[in-house]
């Protein structure tokens, strides 16, 4: 008798919360761009490709944390130029 063994692999982190988060609140492209990489994540897992989906699940870190970055940087820059409005009148 042959004794069979499976392996489960673990679904990796698709981070697709913190893409529509940076979609909602910091900047809109990196945000999209995040959640069709961590819905791709998502689909290759489904379909046995565990290495495809880590891969995807990096991407969408990497452009969520890309997209925040951006944003708090536009954020800032707004403030500044505010600011050096508000003290030249």
């Amino acid at each position: 008798m042959q004794s069979v063994s499976r392996i489960v692999a673990r679904r990796p982190n698709n981070y697709l919360i913190s893409a529509i988060l940076v979609t909602l609140l910091c900047c809109i492209p990196f945000g999209i761009i995040g959640i069709v990489y961590s819905v791709d994540s998502s689909r290759k897992f489904d379909y046995g490709d565990g290495e495809g989906a880590a891969r995807s699940a990096r991407s969408a870190k990497r452009w969520s944390i890309a997209g925040l970055l951006f944003g708090i940087i536009i954020i800032v820059v707004v403030c500044i130029i505010m600011d050096l409005e508000l003290k030249s009148t």
